[in-house]
């Protein structure tokens, strides 16, 4: 596909842009896009935007970030996303910082921008003058480069990726051919549009015909009812609170919708079957709408049994493995069962492995062509070879082709005995404890014990913080590292609100261990005598 092309396919497009205002859908077709982006292309261009120069973004998600992205494909402009990640700190400073030609925010987000200089333009209103800055027009970046973004990981921090044009044509490709994306879908987007993926399933369906739902997280359940996607991606954590409303039912239901999910799987026919499923489970699959055929998360891992439970309720949750560095790299399919996987390699993507076991990827095209902001000797760790990413992941893959991720080569746990453990295999034992919803483990310098916060289901039920300290009690991994492990429960859940998970909702574990890993560890005097933070 070619990303300029974009916007002259879509007028003999069927399909559509849905949006909420007000509680109630906005609807745009594919034409009417097209029109809307050629007069935001026009504006840029009174504007004095020119090939090559930078253009900063800040705005909530809606039709308009579409709009002008688009304008801004076509015009060779390079844009320049802020996420949530900025706010308090979006002014001139930063403008200068990153040489931004032109800014683009919507009426929302004024109130966050301290000043108003000429080259700041709203998205969703009037702009009587604007004027764009000349600032070593087209001198600045490859010529390749499509956007900057900024990418917040688990570990805490941000990073400046130059994503790459030619990596993001051939990224959409075969992830679209992997989900089986058809003209009559629909997605469902409420992640930031300052998320490239997101950005990439709309170059998706624009190219496709398929369609758009376009929504803010707050209202992503509204969206779901009112919108009726075919397709929702989203982050684990959305999937195992549905897993805790299953898990919440009386035993005789759950054991009845098993049973029931096992004598649909007879049925012929995926559509019919599904359709029944959406009947028969209705108060919890109702929950994605009235046409959901497929659940796909990533970005962070997910419990087995949770897909599991889509798996025999017909509506199968899938799961794909990426980077921003490098784009969708693995997806498992709807008919596999291999739940602990993140599925085969993808289309022109191929998976090698360092002798530590880290994921080395090799690609024609990779998404990125490296960092413009990020610590010193990160771009040479990470972009280790043309077209080849060190994806800083240790994986293994069975004999089928399917991959298996270990966890974060720097995240590893190692004890005084050179013994290294990686904290996500420990956090995925712990979560499949009843009642556990997500945990954190970590060590604390110069502790010779492990800790771990646990976010619980019912916090304030003295059994299930028991419960969880035997469970812990019992793991044997950690013995090999910790006389024990401390067990800290948090207060609440973790959220975006509360800063324990990223704008794209991953785990941001550098807060979280500030936040709950900072207080001095107290004795411990029995299983029993976890404290609660």
């Amino acid at each position: 596909m070619d990303l300029r092309g974009l916007r002259s396919k879509l007028w003999a497009q069927r399909g559509s842009v849905q949006t909420l205002k007000d509680g109630q859908i906005v609807e745009h077709s594919y034409p009417q896009l097209a029109r809307d982006a050629g007069a935001a292309l026009d504006s840029l261009r009174q504007w004095g935007v020119v090939a090559g120069m930078r253009v900063g973004i800040y705005a909530q998600n809606c039709y308009e970030w579409l709009v002008f992205d688009l304008a801004l494909i076509e015009l060779d402009a390079v844009a320049v996303p802020f996420t949530r990640d900025f706010a308090g700190a979006v002014n001139e400073a930063l403008f200068d910082k990153y040489r931004l030609s032109l800014v683009l925010i919507s009426r929302e987000m004024a109130p966050q921008v301290a000043s108003r200089p000429s080259f700041l333009a709203f998205i969703d209103d009037a702009n009587p003058q604007v004027r764009a800055r000349a600032l070593n027009t087209g001198a600045l970046d490859d010529p390749d480069t499509l956007s900057l973004v900024f990418s917040s990981g688990s570990a805490g921090g941000i990073k400046g990726i130059v994503i790459s044009r030619k990596g993001a044509q051939a990224c959409v490709g075969p992830i679209m051919e992997a989900v089986g994306l058809k003209a009559c879908d629909k997605f469902l987007l409420f992640l930031p549009m300052s998320n490239f993926q997101q950005r990439l399933l709309c170059y998706a369906a624009l190219w496709n015909d398929a369609s758009i739902a376009i929504v803010e997280h707050t209202r992503l359940f509204d969206g779901l009812k009112k919108c009726a996607p075919t397709i929702l991606v989203a982050p684990p954590v959305f999937f195992q609170m549905i897993h805790g409303q299953f898990c919440a039912y009386p035993g005789w239901v759950k054991q009845s919708w098993r049973l029931l999910g096992r004598i649909l799987g007879l049925v012929p026919g995926t559509g019919l079957r599904q359709t029944i499923a959406r009947l028969a489970f209705k108060s919890l699959l109702g929950q994605f709408g009235a046409r959901i055929r497929l659940l796909v998360t990533g970005m962070a891992p997910i419990k087995p049994e949770i897909a599991a439970l889509f798996y025999r309720l017909q509506i199968p949750l899938c799961e794909t493995y990426g980077l921003v560095e490098t784009g969708s790299l693995t997806f498992r399919d709807p008919r596999s069962r291999k739940f602990s996987s993140v599925g085969k390699p993808v289309a022109g993507v191929a998976l090698n492995f360092s002798e530590d076991g880290e994921v080395i990827v090799r690609r024609r095209h990779p998404l990125a062509l490296g960092y413009f902001d990020c610590a010193a000797g990160e771009n040479e760790k990470t972009f280790v070879r043309p077209g080849e990413v060190a994806t800083g992941d240790i994986g293994v893959m069975d004999r089928e082709g399917y991959l298996y991720l270990m966890g974060r080569k720097n995240e590893l746990l190692v004890a005084s005995n050179g013994y290294k453990l990686h904290p996500e295999a420990l956090e995925k034992q712990l979560n499949a404890c009843a009642g556990v919803l997500c945990s954190v483990f970590f060590q604390r310098p110069g502790d010779a014990h492990l800790s771990c916060v646990a976010v619980l289901e019912h916090p304030d039920r003295p059994e299930h913080r028991k419960a969880v300290q035997q469970f812990v009690d019992r793991l044997d991994a950690p013995k090999k590292v910790s006389p024990y492990v401390e067990v800290i429960f948090a207060r609440e859940p973790f959220s975006v609100e509360n800063g324990m998970l990223r704008p794209n909702m991953k785990l941001d574990r550098k807060r979280i261990v500030a936040t709950y890993g900072s207080k001095a560890p107290q004795p411990r005097f029995e299983s029993a005598m976890a404290r609660t933070a």
